[in-house]
């Protein structure tokens, strides 16, 4: 689910609807108020989703993730592989320049969905990012981003259907038979996601400012956390990864690009 600042100053309606992906991870460091010495809070820094932070066993009280970076300018978090379902959380901020101490981006906020949670709040030189997950009990969390949101220009194409990213399930079953042909039972081996996003008639301009260095160098490598409707489906967020190179083509009268992007997301 997507959780948004109330209201996002800066955006148009249009633009609140617009596709979002979160890509860069600009984490500098991260603090935690509760760990577990085995499941330490720097596994929350990567890409892959079988390491994991945890809270000490039946943490009592609020926790507080302190996030830094090394960017100019950002505007989310994002969490995967989390058990936030049924607790509040909150996101405040730090600027050294600015009078008092940690103020307030999204206010207390009841998490619905267990699926890949993003928090987007105004863009700012943040020096400190602070996500409070409010509440008792072990908390955990798989992977978290921290950076700068890629919003797309165009939507999703509207003149074909496709599958939303967290409703094309793809399940890897091995099936038992006896030697009489008895039916033994089941095994799921593996369950992902699988998905293809087509956008048209994105701007050339969009396209060689904003684009070019993410699909270029980033899509091919690295997972992201997507949201193709974040006003209207704010549930249907995902963190995917493309399964070959997006290639884009340009339309030779208008000079805008048209690019389609195969995923397979973590499930």
């Amino acid at each position: 689910m997507i959780i948004r600042q109330d209201p996002l100053n800066g955006l148009t309606d249009q633009e609140l609807k617009m596709p979002i992906i979160g890509m860069f991870s600009l984490v500098d460091g991260i603090s935690v108020s509760s760990e577990d010495e085995n499941f330490p809070i720097d596994n929350l820094n990567n890409v892959a989703t079988h390491l994991r932070w945890q809270s000490v066993e039946d943490q009592s009280g609020d926790i507080n993730i302190d996030i830094s970076t090394d960017a100019d300018t950002i505007n989310y978090v994002a969490f995967v592989g989390h058990n936030f379902l049924g607790y509040q959380v909150s996101v405040q901020a730090y600027i050294p320049d600015s009078p008092g101490d940690f103020f307030t981006l999204i206010g207390p906020t009841d998490v619905t969905d267990s699926g890949p949670l993003i928090l987007e709040f105004e863009e700012g030189d943040y020096e400190i990012i602070r996500v409070t997950i409010i509440g008792d009990g072990t908390r955990y969390a798989a992977n978290m981003y921290c950076g700068l949101l890629l919003r797309m220009d165009r939507s999703v194409r509207v003149d074909q259907e496709q599958t939303p990213t967290r409703r094309g399930q793809k399940t890897d079953v091995l099936t038992g038979f006896s030697e009489n042909g008895n039916f033994l039972g089941r095994l799921v081996r593996n369950s992902i996601y699988e998905s293809k996003l087509s956008f048209n008639n994105i701007d050339r301009d969009f396209y060689a400012e904003e684009m070019h260095v993410w699909v270029r160098f980033f899509l091919p490598t690295v997972p992201f956390f997507l949201a193709w409707a974040p006003d209207d489906y704010p549930e249907e967020t995902a963190y995917v990864w493309t399964t070959n190179d997006p290639i884009p083509t340009q339309n030779m009268m208008t000079r805008n690009y048209s690019l389609a992007l195969e995923l397979r997301g973590f499930a």
